[in-house]
């Protein structure tokens, strides 16, 4: 497969809640046409669709107390979403749990990147580097975008996206 043009995928890039008018779209992201592994994934970032996840990253009470509740999911995920022989991703289902599109949330990371990479001229250092090899994208299923995150002491805010150390072969 040669590797042209961006990687496509579709989104809907407001939440279609009830009553709403969301329309999906089309966008395409600078990764190379068949460079993205399944998932959507690449060197520093992967997506999982988990299964059975009830409570986000960050701390929760354990048997001893507080414990801290870090990534990466090892529990069951649903399998990764996976490119067309073209190396996109626009022809999943919206019906599909690894529709990369279902939030925007997902390819928030992907793009972002993207964009300060043209900014800056290379690479974007993550702030995690020294603890995690890559970031880990998911949602909480059921919970779309408003519970998923990583909470800790003195952060109300969710951090929207996952770190992870494991390394997997694609």
């Amino acid at each position: 497969m040669e590797r042209v043009g961006g990687t496509r995928f579709r989104l809907f890039p407001q939440a279609p809640v009830s009553g709403s008018d969301a329309k999906l779209e089309t966008v395409t992201v600078s990764s190379p046409a068949g460079s993205l592994w399944p998932g959507p994934s690449d060197e520093r970032m992967y997506t999982v669709v988990p299964l059975g996840k009830r409570e986000p990253y960050g701390l929760r009470d354990g048997p001893n107390g507080q414990e801290l509740y870090l990534p990466p999911w090892e529990g069951p995920a649903a399998p990764p979403a996976l490119p067309s022989p073209e190396g996109h991703f626009d022809h999943i289902p919206v019906t599909a749990p690894q529709f990369p599109g279902r939030t925007s949330l997902r390819l928030r990371p992907l793009h972002h990147a993207d964009v300060w990479e043209k900014y800056i001229g290379g690479p974007v250092a993550w702030h995690f580097d020294d603890y995690f090899e890559r970031l880990q994208l998911s949602l909480l299923p059921g919970w779309g975008e408003r519970a998923a995150g990583l909470r800790l002491p003195g952060n109300r805010r969710s951090a929207r996206a996952r770190t992870d150390s494991s390394t997997s072969t694609h």
